[in-house]
């Protein structure tokens, strides 16, 4: 990668450098859509951002792999949601000493259970 972000440099500074290129490529008369844009923004973070382009890619579809993973939490979640807001369903907190599914998820303490 020749584009990279600098040790010092904040994401404004860089985002400007990436713009001044686009705009000037542009200008010659090559194009790329926004998809290339954010792909070679977020591959040029340093290593210390791994966690958030992670997370940016699988909450913008930017990574189709990871998406057919995780689309299954993304269904479940808008389910859960809209029957919250409509009343159907009631969300309570639960502590972690009376959770019901741990004896069906994790080794069972014999005092606890009998």
């Amino acid at each position: 990668e020749l584009f990279e972000m600098e040790e010092s440099e904040s994401i404004q500074t860089m985002f400007g450098r990436f713009q001044t290129i686009v705009n000037e490529l542009s200008f010659l008369g090559r194009t790329y859509d926004n998809f290339d844009h954010i792909d070679k923004l977020l591959r040029s973070l340093p290593r210390r951002w791994r966690p958030q382009v992670t997370t940016l890619r699988a909450s913008k579809n930017l990574n189709p792999v990871l998406h057919s993973r995780t689309k299954h939490i993304e269904i479940k979640h808008h389910f859960v949601r809209d029957h919250v807001q409509k009343g159907t369903f009631e969300l309570i907190y639960v502590k972690t000493e009376e959770q019901l599914a741990d004896i069906f998820t994790k080794p069972l303490q014999e005092d606890r259970y009998v």
